[in-house]
Formats: C-alpha cells, structure tokens, sequence
C-alpha cells in the first residue's frame, strides 16, 4: 500500500538555524544560502490489496490471489443492486461476502481448463451476453455504470470483469451444470408462476427480458452452488485493518471487512 509520507519539520532549515533556534546573524560568520524548500507531491492512495485467496481445487497450485479494494466494492454494489439498493447506497457486511464469494467462484471456474478450449471469439460473443445478464441480475446499464463511477472503475475494468464471468459460465454450461439457458416452455412456466419481475405483462412482450433475468438466476444458483461445494479448499486471508471504501474510491475506513477464520484446506 503506497501512502503518503510525512514532511520532516527540519527540512529546508540552515544548520545555524537548527543549532540555535533563528536566522544566524554578522557575528555568525559567513553561512551558505539556505536550500528552497521542494514542494512534495502530495500521494493519494489509488487502490490497494484487501485480501488474497489461495485454493487446490482440481490440481490448481495453492497460488495466492490478490484482491483489491476497489474492485471488490464494486462488486459489492453489484450485490446490492441486485438485492434491490441504488449504487450508492451504504455497503453491509453481507454485500461484501456475497461479493467475495462470487468473486472466488468465476476466477476459479475462469482457472479451470474446459474441453474443448474455447476460442476467443466465443469469450467474446459470450461476455457480450455476460453485460446482458449483469444488466437483467442488477436492474439496468445505467446503474453499473453509476457504480463504476462510484468506485473509480474505468471501462476496462468492467469488460476484464465480464470476461472473467464468461469464461466461468462457459464452464458451468459444459463441464457443470449444462442448459443453464432456459428454454421458451421453461420460460412460460416460469411466467406463469407470477414468481418474476415480468409475470403481469404479456409474456409475448417480455419473453427476451424474462430470457436474462432467468439465466441470471440460475447462473448465480449455479456459482453459489460450485462455492458451497469448493469452500473448503479455498483459504482467504484478509490484510492488516482490512476495509471498503463506501463514499469516494480513495476513502479508506467506512467498513470493516469480517475476519473469520477461513476453512482450512483438506
């Protein structure tokens, strides 16, 4: 973590001056111009690392991943969004682990090798349709948008984080838990239950929304699942005076990450 440091009070000072406490005067004998002071710039706490991750789930080598603040409070707004709060509504201790955890669960499936080895125009189209479900799961564009800028995310940030859920749903849908996409009989079903945000419009209308919220659904079932199920092999280790920034990306202290004991591996 790059902080900034303190001036010293003698900086700048001539070494009559530091001796005997004033300007030296003619008794004093001839003394060197004193030195102009150098105005430091000042250092402003970018991000930091607030945690690192290590697992050996399928053979992975117990490599440490580091997790950073700001990247980890946005996805804690994304976690709030979809529980229904505006982007920059107070961060709680369970939109922060709820963000860990799926944070944990798409760069592990992301690590995982899938067969066949999907090209990259296929990462490609498919985090395209990643920005589509997060849109569908969190309530619309414009709210990732205003949570990107709440935590000082830039574009790139965003599509790195859109691929990493591509690759982790690519190995889902192949290696997991296929037919992660509804069908369209599932889909009436699914409307007619009056269990969804689109079941009083016509379903004609809705179907292609109804599409998104629903594979958004099952995608985050089927990644807390692959957590539930890895956890155990997954140590998380927390920094020193760990916290998340809830009003401005350099803000530092405005929660408190949890420090439980991580389940040791087996």
């Amino acid at each position: 973590m790059t902080s900034a440091k303190k001036s010293s009070p003698w900086l700048g000072l001539t070494l009559s001056t530091m001796l005997f406490g004033g300007s030296a005067n003619a008794d004093d004998g001839p003394r060197a111009d004193p030195k102009p002071k150098t105005a430091r710039p000042k250092v402003v706490i970018v991000d930091r690392v607030i945690a690192r991750w290590t697992s050996t789930e399928h053979g992975l080598s117990a490599q440490p991943h580091v997790v950073f603040g700001r990247e980890l409070a946005f996805e804690a707004r994304l976690e709030a969004m979809a529980s229904g709060e505006a982007p920059d509504a107070p961060l709680t201790e369970r939109h922060v682990r709820a963000a860990l955890n799926r944070h944990i669960a798409e760069n592990l499936l992301a690590l995982l090798p899938i067969d066949p080895m999907p090209t990259p125009e296929v990462i490609a189209a498919r985090a395209t349709a990643a920005a589509t479900v997060l849109e569908a799961r969190v309530g619309g564009a414009d709210k990732v948008a205003a949570a990107a800028a709440k935590e000082g995310i830039s574009s790139d940030e965003v599509a790195a984080l859109l691929r990493r859920s591509a690759r982790a749903s690519l190995y889902l849908d192949r290696m997991v838990a296929p037919q992660l996409e509804p069908t369209r009989a599932e889909l009436l079903e699914l409307h007619g239950s009056g269990t969804t945000p689109y079941s009083k419009e016509p379903f004609d209308k809705v179907e292609n929304d109804l599409r998104r919220w629903a594979l958004a659904q099952r995608l985050n079932d089927a990644l807390d699942s692959f957590y539930q199920r890895t956890r155990s092999r997954v140590v998380v280790t927390w920094a020193k005076d760990a916290s998340i920034a809830t009003d401005r990306p350099t803000a530092i202290g405005a929660i408190k990450v949890p420090k439980r004991d991580a389940p040791k591996p087996r």
